[in-house]
């Protein structure tokens, strides 16, 4: 398939890439201690969950804390779980304080226990391009009218410019009133 590049907008990927660089350092630096401090593995499969569904880690959570208290008599455990939902609703909070949209969600990467951004796909992102061929012959034609434009003005396009034609019966035609000595004695 034919596609032609007609925009990137390069300052908005950048602009895009640092907002999202720093999503990604706080949810690095925010799992890591939501984890430790609540002894839950930080594995690649809990991280991502942490990222995607942080709801979930509750789960994650409370499995964790029944593998630790099993051994303990079952007031004991019945205690540490009444105390755990304190901790959960904490460490809830600050999974979802991520404020990841579903866009950024888009546009991020997760190796192992680490959050980055894809900055190639919000480069790509920030591309316009046309793929439908009518599109394509459209921009050809006006292309090719633009590159002879520029042929006749040679880098110095007149403020009137558009005088130099006139419509008539729904087309283009040369204005017949044109000074044609102006184009073939400059400089």
């Amino acid at each position: 398939m034919e596609k032609i590049l007609i925009s990137n907008d390069s300052n908005k990927a950048v602009r895009m890439i640092n907002e999202l660089q720093e999503k990604c350092n706080k949810v690095n630096r925010v799992i890591q201690s939501v984890f430790n401090s609540n002894d839950i593995p930080l594995t690649a499969e809990n991280f991502q969950t942490a990222v995607f569904y942080p709801q979930k880690i509750e789960s994650v959570y409370y499995a964790t804390l029944n593998e630790k208290i099993k051994s303990f008599p079952q007031v004991l455990q019945v205690t540490a779980r009444q105390e755990a939902e304190y901790a959960v609703n904490s460490m809830l909070k600050k999974l979802n304080s991520f404020e990841l949209t579903y866009t950024d969600k888009q546009y991020i990467i997760l190796s192992g226990t680490t959050c980055k951004v894809n900055e190639a796909a919000i480069k790509e992102s920030c591309k316009r391009y046309l793929t439908d061929a009518k599109e394509i012959e459209v921009y050809n034609n006006i292309q090719e009218a633009a590159n002879a434009l520029n042929n006749l003005f040679k880098g110095e396009i007149p403020l009137n410019w558009i005088n130099i034609f006139r419509a008539d019966n729904g087309k283009l035609i040369v204005n017949d009133g044109l000074n044609f000595d102006y184009f073939v004695n400059r400089k």
